[in-house]
């Protein structure tokens, strides 16, 4: 058989061992999960028109994955759909899109990464007997590394001033459940969020059968306020890292007892429906809470046999540390986790917010405000912010109605900064206007009739990778 033929035969198959399936089973929910959440009370044709082509692609690729497992063929279009929609978003292309999330970067990523680390793989000569096993060991580092990078910054964006505050922090996991789901929640201190992500990491790589547990109490609570599809995805990696043992045990026990775990899922799903009480569909969370069962049941299956075998099945393994492969695949590796550090500390240099892991993170990281407890300000590559720094807007303008952004004093991006002027322009009224740009102050005695601050506005460029309004010296309140 030919190369061609054997690099044919590699891409519609089942990709990777059963563990590496199943984790990609769940990336493939977690997307279909992504396209329900904005079917609410639409139709699903209004729904099918109202959204762009590209997003429906990157759902049905979802299910097909969640259907047929991992396969090459399956990830080239989804990740051409989730990067289309990582540009398309911020553009502005996409339509009636709501806003910018990191999730879809995750999306991108996980496919155009395994198609990578595939096509690195063949070209190490791994097209033989040996192809599947040396695929599925870079699919798993792929997993692994991008769960452990979204975690990893995710903490660590979070160590700032204003989300260790209970007054501004974003960690109001009990209020925000209230507004889900009609049990009582308790108030976690902020850093607790903070230590649960960060840990994570270590156990996930380390002892994984505790990494497993630990993710999912972290994903649960999370993925109950709101974000049901990231959290599925990232439990679906974390599973990368769950022992192949474990797997088949499950696999063994889900054969005896799957009737009886059938029964706990259907006595619980009423009531899960009775006590919902959110905005979104509630059908995202039934499969959320599914997902959720099987990863229990998967820790619980991991934990009998380690509580089996005793400690030693516990003890770190410092050989998951190696990169897989080939040279070739080594050094892919290598530039897989700089682009994951460059991603994930881009705030911090001056590059860009969005697509960070820093969503709701409270991070203050510009000219008027710098809140990080651990990078200093010295790192940032650019002198100043691109924000539109509102130093004083006299008198006040008013607010035509509750959902019209208003001109006051605060910290815009430059596309938040032109939709508020032009709303304070419709009302025709003297207002003096000063503000700071790229290290610059300028100041508009009328900035109704001044035609230097409308030139000024107009020369602004388009950047929405950035939050859109932040305050100017107070502590910062949660946003996304």
């Amino acid at each position: 058989m030919s190369a061609l033929h054997r690099m044919y035969g590699r891409a519609v198959a089942p990709l990777g061992a059963a563990g590496t399936r199943l984790a990609w089973r769940i990336a493939g929910v977690a997307m279909v999960l992504h396209w329900l959440q904005g079917l609410r009370s639409a139709t699903l044709f209004d729904y099918l028109g109202a959204r762009p082509l590209g997003f429906h692609l990157a759902g049905l690729g979802g299910l097909l994955l969640a259907a047929l497992g991992p396969r090459l063929v399956l990830f080239a279009p989804l990740a051409a759909a989730w990067s289309w929609l990582c540009w398309a978003v911020p553009a502005g292309a996409a339509g009636p899109m709501v806003k910018v999330v990191d999730e879809y970067a995750l999306f991108a990523l996980l496919p155009l990464l395994a198609i990578a680390s595939a096509c690195v793989t063949w070209s190490e000569g791994h097209l033989d007997d040996r192809g599947p096993s040396a695929e599925s060991a870079g699919q798993r580092w792929v997993l692994r590394i991008c769960v452990s990078a979204a975690l990893g910054f995710a903490a660590l964006h979070k160590l700032n001033t204003d989300f260790l505050a209970p007054a501004t922090s974003c960690a109001d996991l009990a209020g925000r459940l209230g507004q889900f789901w009609a049990v009582p929640a308790p108030a976690p201190a902020p850093w607790t969020l903070v230590a649960l992500e960060a840990l994570a990491v270590p156990l996930l790589w380390f002892y994984p059968r505790l990494g497993l547990p630990w993710t999912l109490a972290l994903v649960a609570g999370l993925g109950h306020i709101g974000p049901a599809a990231f959290n599925t995805l990232i439990l679906g990696a974390a599973l990368a890292f769950v022992p192949e043992r474990d797997v088949a045990a499950l696999a063994l026990a889900l054969r005896r007892r799957g009737l009886w775990l059938a029964l706990v899922g259907l006595i619980l799903l009423p009531i899960s429906y009775a006590l919902y009480r959110g905005p979104n569909n509630w059908s995202i969370f039934a499969v959320f809470q599914a997902v959720l069962l099987l990863a229990a049941c998967l820790a619980a299956v991991g934990l009998r046999d380690a509580a089996g075998r005793g400690s030693r099945s516990l003890a770190p393994r410092r050989s998951r540390l190696r990169l897989p492969g080939g040279p070739h695949h080594r050094s892919f590796a290598v530039a897989t986790i700089a682009l994951l550090l460059a991603l994930g500390s881009s705030p911090y240099l001056g590059l860009k917010y969005r697509y960070s892991f820093a969503m709701l993170s409270n991070l203050r990281v510009d000219d008027a405000r710098w809140n990080s407890l651990i990078v200093p300000r010295l790192v940032r590559l650019t002198r100043h912010d691109p924000f539109v720094h509102v130093l004083r807007v006299e008198p006040a303008l008013p607010r035509g109605n509750k959902r019209e952004p208003v001109l006051a004093p605060g910290v815009y991006s430059p596309d938040e900064f032109r939709r508020r002027f032009e709303a304070a322009r419709r009302h025709q009224r003297r207002s003096t206007l000063e503000l700071r740009y790229q290290g610059q102050s300028f100041t508009s005695p009328d900035l109704a009739a001044d035609l230097n601050i409308l030139g000024f506005v107009e020369s602004l460029p388009s950047m929405p990778m950035y939050q859109p309004a932040l305050t100017l010296r107070a502590p910062q309140p949660c946003i996304h």
